[in-house]
């Protein structure tokens, strides 16, 4: 099975300000001006995609959420375009091992920066979508469920785990949109939380307004859905 990426992130010895100019040259348009004072520049292609450039770093000081201070690392290095991995902190064997690894110490590197463990809006709403559109969406959700997470992202405890796998399996040939798939998920403060764009809003809107009077629909009218896109 060929499977594209869809999150790809560089990392550079350049500085901000050096890329800045490097992607002005060939007027690459750049956005989200605020992962700037992370060492970060996000490009987006063809009005597409999504690449974000970080400057390779070593923080030297933290106010626990942005760096105060910090320089260019160029032993950092990670993935050469030939093939090596330089696999400093043993991050491969904890890919294996299906592991979630901090480098040192965790209770250190979460004090340096409270959002490796606290979810903002924004990032709920990519990963979640990222979820639910992926080609199990149905068993891995009810499997997070199962492990009793849905209290940190504000998802009701009483949900019917089984009903939210049956719901997808519905669907999922037809590769619906996020909201079709979490919408099992919705009327909580979780889909308050996810800053959803405008459509998605709408949409997940209708779904929830709608999703308990849906019948079968006919399948020998000429267009069966016309009322749904309405």
């Amino acid at each position: 099975m060929v499977i594209n990426p869809h999150d790809v992130d560089f990392a550079a010895t350049a500085t901000p300000e050096q890329i800045k100019h490097m992607l002005s040259e060939p007027n690459i348009r750049m956005i989200n001006a605020n992962g700037e004072q992370h060492g970060t520049i996000t490009t987006r292609i063809d009005d597409k995609d999504n690449f974000e450039i970080t400057t390779l770093r070593v923080d030297v000081s933290t106010d626990r959420r942005h760096v105060a201070k910090n320089s260019i690392d160029p032993t950092s290095y990670v993935l050469y375009f030939e093939g090596i991995i330089y696999d400093y902190f043993n991050g491969i064997d904890g890919l294996e091992r299906r592991r979630i690894r901090f480098v040192g110490d965790p209770v250190e590197r979460i004090r340096e920066d409270y959002l490796r463990i606290h979810i903002s809006g924004e990032r709920l709403r990519v990963e979640s979508k990222r979820t639910a559109e992926g080609r199990n969406a149905g068993p891995v959700l009810k499997k997070m469920l199962e492990q009793n997470i849905s209290q940190y992202p504000d998802i009701p405890s009483n949900i019917d785990l089984n009903q939210i796998e049956d719901h997808w399996r519905k669907f999922h040939q037809i590769k619906p949109k996020a909201p079709t798939i979490l919408t099992k998920l919705f009327l909580s403060k979780f889909e308050q939380r996810m800053k959803y764009f405008n459509e998605y809003r709408r949409l997940s809107q209708w779904l929830v307004a709608y999703r308990d009077s849906i019948s079968i629909l006919d399948s020998s009218s000429i267009d069966p859905l016309k009322p749904s896109k309405d």
